[in-house]
């Protein structure tokens, strides 16, 4: 190898390092797709689980409210917990940190995603989608049918 060469080659495996370090970082955001296949009924030991979500625009700020539905009113919800809460909207995938709520009783889980709604209006429908975990540890999809963002 003459020398120039091998400052090329040098040259070529730093930069080519660089870029799969930058691409080698997932983003935390799943892709819309993923988001909107996911199902509005999970099927847990026998019961339905359901999501209903309430997203509410005050100012700058979009507070998302859900609560997790166990069909069954009479045995108690099945052990999971949410792990991520996503908002897709026209202006592209809104998530937020998901704070659990205690104001459920045993047949549901409650909690709310608060954070900048930029890009998000209120009016505007909307699909919330929460990434929930059983008991064994598996992650599930759940989304709301619809959810329309209420105030101002």
């Amino acid at each position: 190898m003459k020398r120039g060469q091998a400052g090329q080659w040098a040259g070529a495996v730093a930069l080519g390092t660089v870029l799969s370090a930058c691409s080698a970082t997932p983003d935390p955001r799943p892709p819309a797709g993923d988001l909107l296949s996911a199902p509005t009924q999970l099927h847990f030991g026998g019961q339905v689980v359901t999501l209903e979500a309430a997203p509410r625009l005050s100012g700058p700020v979009l507070r998302v409210a859900v609560r997790v539905n166990a069909g069954n009113t009479v045995a108690a919800r099945p052990k999971m917990t949410v792990q991520d809460l996503f908002v897709l909207a026209r202006a592209g995938v809104w998530n937020a940190p998901f704070r659990a709520a205690s104001t459920c009783t045993r047949t549901c889980l409650a909690g709310q995603g608060v954070g900048r709604g930029e890009g998000i209006n209120a009016g505007e429908v909307v699909q919330v989608v929460l990434r929930v975990r059983d008991a064994q540890g598996r992650s599930f999809w759940l989304r709301d049918a619809r959810a329309k963002v209420t105030g101002k």
